[in-house]
């Protein structure tokens, strides 16, 4: 008689490490920040989760092309600063708006009161 054991434990184990590897590096979200005074006034919202960095930094893309279309059909005059990978400024003559990506364990706004 055969034994199905040794067989299931392994495949458990290997199931086990394929997920630990993948939420490894987690989620991702993309924030959007306002401020109508300066960067100190800035308010954050979650904007959009991605699975991963490389995701999120093709959504900040996205929306630097967005908004630079909509800026030209409106005749805005907007900056834009890409001061990372994982962050662009936008100042315009409204405020000035951030979109950062951070870790989903990281929060701009910080750390929640008790």
């Amino acid at each position: 008689m055969t034994s199905y054991f040794p067989g299931i434990v392994l495949a458990t184990l290997g199931l086990l490490a394929v997920a630990t590897s993948t939420s490894a590096e987690g989620g991702w979200i993309l924030w959007s920040g306002n401020s109508q005074g300066g960067p100190d006034a800035m308010t954050y919202k979650p904007f959009i989760a991605y699975p991963s960095a490389r995701e999120c930094t093709k959504g900040i893309d996205v929306r630097a092309r967005a908004e630079q279309r909509m800026d030209s059909k409106l005749d805005v005059k907007a900056v834009f600063k890409r001061t990372s990978a994982t962050e662009l400024w936008v100042e315009a003559p409204a405020g000035t708006r951030v979109y950062k990506c951070l870790p989903d364990t990281e929060d701009p706004r910080g750390p929640k009161a008790k």
